[in-house]
């Protein structure tokens, strides 16, 4: 069983290593997807906050756009105590820039999608984010209800 989980994480490096996309600054080299894990908090708008432990979040490129954009997924992510199910969300086309060495993540009017379909009601506005050092900070208002997410990421593996 050990023998097995280290042949995965090697596949996890070599697959990461060779997955990676240039930025506008051709001396980066950023992983075209990666994972994180960390905590969810939204706020109820009625001065409680419902947060949300080892929530995982994933970027992923979307090469085929121009500009590149990326997809952000939120996986089995509850927005409050009462939500009857954990739902996995997609924020698509999620505007990003390089610089030294950290993605700045930003977005505005961004319809989420979940179960299927798209989520109008709860349209993404004043996203922001940063990716830097292995951690991914999120911030941005779904419908009426602000959030944020911290995380560390999963697999962390140098890249040159």
């Amino acid at each position: 069983m050990k023998l097995i989980k280290m042949m995965l994480c090697a596949a996890c490096a070599l697959s990461l290593a060779v997955a990676c996309d240039k930025s506008e600054d051709d001396s980066v080299l950023i992983p075209v997807d990666k994972t994180f894990l960390g905590e969810l908090s939204v706020d109820q708008t009625d001065g409680t906050f419902f947060r949300q432990q080892e929530v995982q979040v994933r970027y992923e490129m979307n090469t085929d756009a121009t500009p590149v954009t990326m997809n952000i997924y939120m996986y089995r992510v509850q927005f409050a105590e009462a939500m009857p199910v954990k739902l996995d969300m997609t924020i698509p086309a999620v505007e990003f820039t390089v610089a030294d060495g950290a993605i700045e993540l930003s977005g505005d009017g961004i319809v989420p999608l979940a179960m299927g379909g798209e989520f109008p009601q709860y349209t993404i506005t004043d996203l922001q984010g940063r990716i830097e050092n292995g951690r991914m900070t999120l911030s941005m208002t779904c419908g009426k209800y602000p959030l944020t997410y911290t995380g560390i990421a999963m697999y962390e593996y140098a890249v040159e």
